[in-house]
């Protein structure tokens, strides 16, 4: 509302008219124009900064959610490729801080010959050349649903969501020092 507040300051207009035309103003039709004008431009104003009011993004910890990871050591197929980020076209590859590990996300397929995959998270512990895939979300929810966010909170834990749709989704965070995952969140949006 504030962005409306400060566009109707700057455009006020410079004179005041009674409807009943008493107040020695005519009403004109350059007046009526200006004051449609600023009407629908306060409109589109205002559905514009609501857009942004109703989009945010809401994270609600989820304490059944909270134990369901597990970080498993595995060898992943080298002739898979590291996924995009979504949406573009740059590579799902991070490393934290301190450039000891590199979290992406991997298409792993469902079935020979299938086009069915399941995105998952991959971190690879540059130190000790080592391989982790992080694994136990719901049934189906691993299965062409895709990761967001991937990032690194600090040089040991790491975030990313997964959107089972458009409004509702997932964040997990997850702390690779010691192997467990710590928090979990709704996310509604």
């Amino acid at each position: 509302m504030t962005c409306i507040y400060a566009f109707c300051i700057s455009r006020r207009p410079q004179i005041s008219i009674d409807i009943r035309g008493n107040s020695g103003t005519e009403l004109t039709s350059k007046n009526m124009f200006a004051i449609a004008r600023i009407s629908f431009i306060s409109l589109v104003l205002g559905l514009a900064c609501g857009v942004d009011i109703y989009s945010q993004v809401v994270p609600i910890r989820d304490p059944d959610s909270s134990n369901i990871l597990s970080i498993t050591k595995t060898d992943p197929d080298r002739a898979l490729k590291i996924e995009p980020v979504t949406g573009f076209d740059r590579s799902s590859l991070v490393r934290n801080p301190a450039k000891t590990r590199e979290a992406f996300i991997l298409c792993i397929p469902a079935t020979k010959g299938s086009e069915l995959c399941d995105m998952l998270v991959f971190v690879k512990d540059l130190a000790a050349k080592t391989t982790y895939v992080i694994t136990g979300e719901p049934d189906l929810m691993e299965r062409n649903r895709p990761i967001d966010n991937l990032k690194w909170l600090s040089n040991d834990v790491l975030s990313y969501e997964r959107w089972a749709q458009p409004h509702f989704g997932h964040r997990y965070a997850v702390n690779m020092k010691l192997r467990k995952q710590t928090a979990a969140y709704f996310l509604k949006g």
